[in-house]
């Protein structure tokens, strides 16, 4: 399957068959990219992943403290976590729409939507940053 799996910084496999996937995306859509953009594309992670296999579901998770001070902080936030992350959905789905393998990934979800939800353990894969 032509998918590509998450891996820290430096650790990364068949780099170049990512960047030409992330090129093909944005071509595809009339994105327009340069060099940087597509470094900044692989470099922008989520606080960690879910995947219910049995669902064919990746969720991505972002983690956000709440800040009591503005009374629109939770919606501004909201719109923040999309934006940062709707290239990342849609390039995921754009491959696994190609390749025919029936994933589906879903926007930034926040910890207390993710709490919510019914995502067994066994299936979850969380790469969190740490510091």
């Amino acid at each position: 399957m032509g998918l590509h799996e998450i891996l820290p910084p430096g650790a990364g496999k068949n780099r170049a068959k990512l960047r030409k996937d992330i090129e093909e995306y944005h071509i595809a859509y009339a994105i327009e990219f340069d060099d940087s953009d597509i470094d900044t594309f692989i470099a922008r992670r989520p606080d960690g992943l879910a995947f219910d296999k049995e669902k064919k579901l990746c969720v991505f998770l972002e983690y956000t403290r709440a800040i009591d001070t503005n009374e629109d902080w939770a919606e501004k936030k909201e719109q923040e976590k999309n934006d940062r992350y709707s290239s990342h959905l849609g390039f995921i789905n754009h491959l696994s729409h190609r390749e025919r393998s029936g994933w589906k990934a879903f926007k930034p979800i926040s910890q207390q939507e993710y709490e919510a939800l019914y995502i067994p353990t066994s299936s979850l894969r969380d790469w969190s940053r740490s510091g």
